[in-house]
């Protein structure tokens, strides 16, 4: 675990408990390997070929310098060697699913790679191990874009090429995902969602899911904005007029709380980042975002890499 991640966690436990929303007082994510890939400007299989420990992360992690020889090219540019850190924990807990085990020389991993224009660097985004691919809820663990865990080696491999295929026909990297909640996760006693690729078959999905009764409308939203046509458009303005309210309590001198529209400020900041202009609803507080718009694919601390807009910030609360 990283400790851009481990700061991102800490940050969502403080602000949502700030925003006393308990449903999702603990929190983690998955990604899919599809996703990873199309997301990557290049990946290489390589062969581990030394570690060395360098100062751990904290005392419960320990950390190792990886470096790699290239030995298969699968998209992008060519690169022979690839250095990156690798946080790891040999304690395992109550069933052994969120601990990374060291690396060791001779390993086969996949590396999912970034090439940086600011600083021209190539930084390793994503990890798996080929040998050995990582559990159920570990974050380099592979899964399909079903949220189905891969423990195969050959078959991480062939998903990868297929995807990049399908990239090379539609021209479909780098474009904003969906997240959507994670196959299995009410059994864990933690919120996990899970982030695949925005396929253009899947809006069907997504829309079917806004008629049930129980539906997270604002997540929803938060997905259709990866579909941006004059279907979604106008499903969207439909939501700016939406009566369903929340309210929220704030921190602060007089401790006070405040009622707001949550599906009318989801679905204004959905067309704001599709490159509309809607009526912004009143009362609006900045500080209320919908639950996806403060930790999902338009906020820039947590989805860093992509060409598709991002909300600025900081954002002020009013």
């Amino acid at each position: 675990m990283t400790v851009t991640l481990i700061k991102k966690i800490a940050v969502s436990i403080v602000f949502l408990l700030f925003m006393q929303q308990s449903a999702h007082a603990i929190w983690m994510r998955s990604e899919s390997i599809e996703w990873n890939t199309q997301i990557s400007d290049t990946i290489i299989i390589s062969k581990v070929s030394s570690v060395k420990s360098i100062s751990p992360l904290n005392e419960y992690w320990d950390s190792q310098e990886v470096s790699c020889d290239s030995t298969t090219n699968l998209k992008g540019k060519h690169l022979e060697k690839m250095i990156f850190r690798q946080d790891y924990r040999h304690q395992k807990g109550e069933k052994g699913e969120n601990f990374y085990k060291a690396l060791k020389p001779g390993a086969r991993i996949m590396l999912f790679i970034m090439n940086s224009k600011s600083d021209k660097s190539d930084k390793v985004i994503f990890w798996v191990n080929l040998d050995e691919p990582g559990p159920l809820y570990n974050d380099h663990a592979a899964y399909n874009n079903n949220c189905e865990l891969l423990s195969s080696g050959e078959k991480i491999i062939a998903l990868v090429n297929d995807r990049i295929k399908l990239e090379q026909k539609n021209g479909s990297a780098k474009k904003r995902g969906v997240i959507v909640p994670f196959k299995g996760s009410e059994t864990m006693e933690m919120s996990r969602d899970f982030v695949r690729t925005a396929d253009p078959e899947f809006k069907k999905t997504i829309i079917e899911h806004l008629k049930e009764p129980h539906c997270d409308t604002t997540n929803a939203i938060h997905n259709l904005i990866s579909y941006p046509d004059e279907e979604t458009i106008k499903l969207l303005e439909q939501f700016l007029t939406d009566p369903t309210t929340s309210e929220v309590g704030l921190y602060g001198p007089d401790r006070k709380t405040i009622t707001y529209y949550p599906v009318r400020q989801a679905a204004y900041l959905a067309l704001s980042l599709m490159g509309k202009s809607p009526k912004k609803p009143s009362p609006y507080y900045e500080l209320t975002q919908p639950w996806l718009f403060e930790v999902g694919m338009d906020n820039p601390s947590y989805f860093p890499y992509g060409d598709w807009k991002k909300i600025e910030e900081p954002r002020h609360g009013k």
